[in-house]
């Protein structure tokens, strides 16, 4: 008996190391297609210096790594205060796009005001959740992760995802996952801005310098 509960423990033991060996390689795969995938988020923001499609590129990207049914990008409007639909990746974008959200309104005008990640498993148990956008789409909500886009300490806007796959929860991994999806985002808000910008300043020279060659022209 001795001996066959010697063999048993051994075998059990091994059977252990073995699951925890395969949990570590399963980790350790995640973070190496996480680190794969910010590395392609970065050299993708030099392509392009249009906000939109940046973001797109952006969103694409995380969809593969932490798969989810639909994903969206909020920005504030400066003059209302207002959430807006940027970008939003899923079947009813048109629809989504004609929504404003006011200030504070829902879970992603919560996380704008505040500037805190926020992971709600169960959106009906939530009294900060606001049904108006799956209403209006008809998408039903089961759970969302919501971070904020911050660019020199300002919200400008949230990421936020509904929907896990497979029915799964959100979790604090996926939470430092997406937070470090908005660091780029942010970097292609600012870009862009840069960009109209300086599109704006030589507009402005090309006008002048018209103006100044037709009154040389009169002279």
């Amino acid at each position: 008996m001795d001996v066959w509960y010697a063999l048993l423990s051994a075998a059990a033991g091994a059977a252990a190391a073995g699951a925890a060996l395969s949990a570590k390689y399963a980790a350790k795969q995640r973070e190496l297609k996480a680190t794969q995938m910010l590395f392609e988020i970065s050299m993708q923001l030099n392509s392009t210096l249009n906000r939109r499609e940046q973001m797109t590129l952006i969103m694409e990207r995380a969809k593969a790594v932490l798969p989810v049914e639909g994903a969206s990008v909020l920005l504030v409007d400066p003059d209302t205060k207002e959430l807006f639909f940027e970008i939003a990746l899923g079947d009813k974008e048109d629809e989504v796009r004609e929504i404003r959200l006011r200030e504070g309104e829902g879970i992603a005008g919560h996380v704008a005001m505040t500037g805190r990640s926020e992971i709600v498993n169960d959106v009906g148990s939530d009294p900060r959740w606001s049904g108006r956008v799956a209403e209006s789409t008809g998408v039903r909500t089961r759970n969302l992760l919501t971070v904020p886009i911050q660019s020199r300490g300002k919200v400008e806007g949230v990421l936020q995802v509904i929907n896990k796959a497979g029915g799964k929860p959100f979790t604090n991994k996926d939470r430092l996952l997406l937070e470090q999806v908005a660091l780029p985002m942010a970097v292609a808000l600012e870009n862009a801005r840069l960009y109209e910008k300086l599109e704006q300043s030589m507009n402005q020279l090309q006008n002048t310098t018209a103006i100044k060659e037709r009154l040389v022209a009169k002279a």
